[in-house]
């Protein structure tokens, strides 16, 4: 895997394009707890469900969240279609 961030055992992240850049594809009722240094992520397809920091977030396809290094953050899918998520540092 790469430094940027670590998934539950059996996830299916993939690097692309770059060591910095990983890809992950999440399946309907899967939540992922991304590490403190998930940094920047950007929604490829379906809706994401973020809570960070208290909070609650939805993103669509072409959405993006930065996500400081100081926090975990827990990441799902909302909806029928799998979720796309890259993630860079």
């Amino acid at each position: 895997m790469s430094t940027i961030a670590l998934f539950a055992s059996g996830s299916r992240a993939a690097r692309v394009s770059s060591p910095r850049i990983v890809r992950l594809l999440l399946e309907r009722g899967e939540v992922f707890r991304l590490s403190r240094r998930a940094g920047h992520l950007n929604v490829r397809s379906g809706t994401a469900w973020i809570a960070f920091q208290g909070r609650d977030y939805l993103l669509g396809a072409g959405e993006c969240l930065a996500l400081p290094a100081a926090r975990d953050a827990l990441l799902s899918g909302i909806g029928e279609a799998p979720l796309v998520v890259e993630l860079s540092a």
